[in-house]
């Protein structure tokens, strides 16, 4: 169970960072105001709510199945219908709306997808997909942020 929360937690800040960026992003390149972490938070609030229940949803159908009490196959076809909701919702709502939202939220979507697919692997499969998927998903967008804020203060 703790690994399944500490993935709640990340997925959540994740999704939170990634919205952020993608309303950074279109405002940045449609000459727009920028906006304060406390603004984006009250002004998107209903967003993000939406966001974390559809992701702690995806995560709990993964849980259920890891514990015996659903089907793997089964937990996987609704954890993709959750997914779906959740980045359907990013898109529409905040990937759409610059260049480099589009393309972020392509090569996000793609990886977090693909942890459904390493979920009805082996074990051994499982475990190295995701070791890979978590190293793109987690680190390679932390390093990409990182990088864009400091070419955006220079």
């Amino acid at each position: 169970w703790r690994d399944w929360s500490s993935d709640v937690c990340s997925s959540d800040l994740m999704l939170l960072t990634t919205i952020i960026y993608f309303e950074y992003r279109a405002r940045l390149e449609n000459n727009e105001e920028p906006f304060t972490f406390t603004e984006f938070i009250e002004n998107n609030k209903s967003d993000i709510i939406f966001i974390v229940i559809s992701n702690y949803l995806m995560l709990y159908c993964g849980y259920l199945a890891e514990i015996g009490k659903m089907e793997r196959k089964k937990a996987a076809i609704l954890g993709y219908i959750f997914i779906l909701l959740t980045f359907g919702h990013i898109y529409n709502n905040y990937a759409k709306k610059s260049k480099i939202g589009r393309i972020i939220f392509s090569i996000l979507f793609i990886t977090w997808s693909s942890y459904g697919v390493a979920f009805l692997l082996n074990d051994i499969a499982r475990n190295n997909m995701i070791n890979f998927l978590d190293l793109l998903a987690k680190n390679f967008f932390g390093i990409f942020l990182f990088f864009e804020a400091r070419r955006q203060s220079i």
